[in-house]
């Protein structure tokens, strides 16, 4: 994470407007907060469902909040939704917030400014909901409302069975379900968005090398890939064209769901989560937060060959 200090024109001054061309106001604002994201992916949309939630419950704090996307989707329906939300969305055509605050890539990003436009903090990737509110609270009240414990991610237990799991194949819409998938291994890779070591491919290039490995050793393992939305799933699937390597991808939509039914540590919104089951769909290993491409590889091979 990166913490600035420099100081930027006064922001008023920059003329910003919203989607709808209206202008957008920081004008006694304690603490102004840009977050940009890419409304396509679903991960960022739950995002900004939690900004709203910020923005309402800290306005009188002189909270204000701001979204920035580079890009307008053909998509009403996404428009339709921000348009209930309790801040502005900014289309930042020339790119000039993007380029200023030095946010390049699909991963979004954040940046925290106080009343005289200091930059307090920046970030060139999208953080989770709870890392943003503990920001904004630090910076604004001076002080943390409650400190964040992680919730254990009781779907994928190790040593315990995977629950049911609804699963689409969008190549002929045909519905599945992840405990009837017959491999006497199977390796479930989650995209919840095609961001940090998503977007440059490395957890793909990691499956190829496992999927490579074990069909070289004739090894009965199954390597499958769930996406939250279709747009990850196109992304991912991108990824794969012309390796010579193929895998089952599914669109799965519940996996992160507003009741986080199935994952439940935000650690995985923005980033992927492998695990692998046994062939009576018993959890084998579950991928901890910030594990390495090359240390994952390793372990999951290890515990293959034993079995």
């Amino acid at each position: 994470m990166m913490r600035a200090e420099n100081r930027i024109e006064n922001i008023a001054k920059w003329h910003l407007e919203d989607i709808r061309s209206k202008p957008v106001c920081f004008t006694n604002a304690k603490l102004r907060v840009l977050v940009f994201v890419n409304i396509k992916y679903s991960a960022h949309q739950r995002l900004l469902a939690y900004i709203d939630l910020l923005q309402r419950r800290y306005r009188k704090n002189g909270l204000r909040i701001a979204g920035v996307v580079a890009s307008r989707p053909n998509t009403n329906a996404l428009w339709e939704k921000t348009e209930r939300h309790s801040f502005p969305i900014i289309w930042d055509q020339g790119l000039t917030l993007h380029k200023h605050f030095q946010i390049t890539g699909c991963c979004g990003g954040l940046v925290l400014m106080d009343s005289k436009d200091n930059v307090l903090f920046r970030e060139s990737l999208l953080v989770s909901s709870e890392d943003l509110r503990q920001l904004v609270e630090k910076n604004l009240l001076g002080t943390i409302a409650y400190d964040f414990q992680p919730v254990t991610n009781r779907f994928f237990t190790l040593h315990q069975k995977s629950p049911s799991l609804p699963l689409t194949r969008p190549s002929d819409a045909k519905h599945s379900d992840l405990l009837s998938l017959n491999k006497k291994t199977l390796i479930v890779t989650v995209f919840s968005s095609f961001c940090n070591s998503c977007h440059s491919g490395q957890r793909v290039q990691t499956l190829k090398r496992l999927k490579k490995r074990f069909q070289s050793e004739k090894n009965d393992c199954g390597v499958i890939l769930l996406a939250s939305d279709k747009t990850t799933r196109d992304e991912v699937e991108e990824s794969i064209q012309g390796t010579g390597i193929s895998f089952d991808c599914y669109l799965c939509p519940d996996i992160f769901s507003d009741e986080e039914r199935y994952i439940q540590n935000p650690a995985y919104i923005t980033n992927p989560l492998t695990i692998v089951l046994d062939e009576n769909k018993i959890v084998q290993y579950v991928e901890l937060p910030g594990t390495l491409e090359n240390a994952l590889a390793e372990e999951i091979a290890a515990l293959i060959r034993m079995r």
